[in-house]
């Protein structure tokens, strides 16, 4: 276990808000919280909760960050949110939901009710996950009878990772992750221990398609949670993106906290060491007590002081590698040819040694009657790009279109070796990593941030904050990405700025207050 996170407690350190006070006379607001994406919007709401005043700063004209969805032909386009889990009744999500107020507003839709959740497509093997770990174990051992004690030690693994996340009713933090006897464990060194057959192996190492590590690197607890989350109570939005961020909008301005949109922060100021304030590109300066990041910690650096952050931690975290990007791709299709199956579908291209590549497919009904939306991921390194990485969207030329139809023509052909014949569809929409760049301010287009990697130096593995007092990260978690990762990292940001003790008490009183 990490030593950062072994003296850590359960949502960070035990320093109280008072301290925090800056030299200046006055201050403007209590928090200056940068990027309202969700990371930053549920802060908002927390630290508003217990009565502090949050200004949240947001570079685009529009808050919410990859959550937000767009629309293309009267259509829904999610960006980064597709499915998440655990978000049933008791579970982290939903009791975080419940806690921020938003529950009834993200009209929550259970997956896998069809008693299959995703189903994976390898050259000469189709295995069907099924939503429940029972149903998880029954079809490991059919589809490989012998493997009897690699099984054991999958399920034993999944069981224990999945179960142990959630608030206890003093509202601390229940997890099993740092107890994982494996946490620096790659999921390689994981499987290979556990005796693994090759076709158990490629079975185990589908979700390693997100993490866009291969498998030596990628840490075991991080594919086993995500894994074991999913078993346990996989979810998707009944609502859309933006209406999710809306809702997120809404509880924070209520809580009484600001919101300036279309007016980047150009510098964070910092004065005996402290973070005090910030600079707007309008040239407006903002005094606080503190500032919460919910961006990117590769953004946050060009921000300060030269001299604020030492040179080779500043080096060391320039230097951390970037999950890949991809290209995206949305299609309608005939709703009678080709209807929704209930369920996500891998086409796996191939598992060679410790690397995976495969193709993401997401099949739902749209907005429009006949029609269903086709949803295509696939992996995009942000070096295909980079030829146009000096432009923006919108204006990109005609290679950068012609280089994207390419790509969708080549995931076109893909879905139709999973779905059969696509004869009457539309393109909706093609992005790239450069789009994903300028949505969501990643610096190379990745959707995950910065891989999380068994090889990756002790000292970044906790990106709570940055060597700055006063300053704090939630933009990044060292545990998991997704939805799951910022809950993580609100959780440890939160606990730090307010105190531990604090942090805990409100939550309990919160959820004794749920129906």
């Amino acid at each position: 276990m990490p030593p950062h996170l072994v003296s850590s407690p359960p949502y960070g350190g035990e320093e109280d808000f008072d301290e925090g006070v800056n030299s200046m006379s006055t201050v403007d607001t209590d928090i200056v919280i940068i990027g309202s994406g969700l990371g930053g919007l549920t802060s908002a709401i927390l630290l508003g909760e217990q009565g502090l005043k949050a200004t949240i700063i947001e570079h685009n004209p529009l808050p919410g960050g990859l959550v937000r969805s767009y629309m293309r032909q009267g259509v829904d386009c999610a960006v980064g949110l597709h499915y998440f889990g655990p978000a049933d009744e008791g579970e982290l999500l939903r009791q975080m939901f419940d806690i921020l107020g938003v529950t009834d507003k993200l009209k929550l839709r259970r997956l896998g009710t069809g008693g299959t959740l995703e189903r994976y497509i390898f050259d000469d093997l189709i295995f069907d996950l099924p939503p429940t770990f029972t149903g998880f174990e029954q079809a490991l051992r059919s589809v490989c009878p012998n493997e009897s004690d690699a099984i054991d030690a999958i399920i034993s693994a999944v069981r224990s990772l999945a179960h142990g996340l959630h608030f206890d009713t003093t509202g601390r933090l229940q997890s099993n992750l740092f107890s994982f006897v494996g946490f620096n464990q790659s999921m390689e060194d994981f499987l290979q221990a556990s005796g693994c057959s090759k076709k158990l192996h490629d079975i185990m190492t589908v979700h390693g398609f997100w993490t866009g590590l291969p498998m030596d690197k990628c840490p075991a607890y991080l594919l086993l949670y995500t894994l074991g989350a999913l078993l346990l109570s996989a979810w998707e939005l009944g609502c859309t993106g933006t209406q999710m961020v809306e809702a997120y909008v809404e509880r924070a301005c209520a809580t009484g906290a600001d919101l300036l949109l279309g007016d980047p922060v150009e510098q964070i100021l910092v004065s005996d060491g402290r973070a005090c304030g910030v600079r707007l590109k309008s040239d407006r300066t903002i005094s606080c007590r503190k500032i919460i990041a919910g961006i990117h910690p590769k953004l946050v650096l060009p921000m300060l002081p030269e001299d604020a952050v030492p040179a080779e931690y500043r080096k060391g975290l320039m230097n951390l590698e970037e999950t890949p990007g991809a290209v995206c791709v949305r299609l309608l299709v005939d709703a009678k040819q080709h209807e929704a199956p209930g369920y996500n579908l891998f086409r796996i291209h191939k598992v060679d040694g410790v690397n995976i590549d495969g193709t993401f497919f997401q099949l739902r009904r749209s907005e429009l009657p006949g029609w269903n939306v086709l949803t295509m991921i696939r992996g995009s390194d942000y070096s295909d790009w980079k030829k146009w990485q000096n432009t923006q969207t919108g204006s990109r030329g005609p290679d950068y279109e012609q280089a994207k139809m390419r790509a969708a023509e080549s995931l076109i052909e893909t879905a139709r070796s999973v779905l059969g014949t696509l004869e009457a569809y539309k393109i909706l929409d093609i992005s790239t990593p450069l789009t994903m760049r300028d949505w969501a301010a990643s610096p190379e287009g990745s959707m995950y941030g910065l891989l999380r990697s068994v090889k990756n130096d002790l000292q970044y593995a906790v990106l709570t904050r940055l060597p700055v007092r006063s300053l704090y990260l939630v933009g990044q978690s060292a545990i998991a990405p997704g939805l799951l990762g910022v809950t993580l990292s609100v959780l440890r940001g939160v606990g730090e700025v307010i105190g531990r003790a604090n942090f805990q008490n409100f939550l309990a009183g919160r959820l004794a207050s749920q129906p």
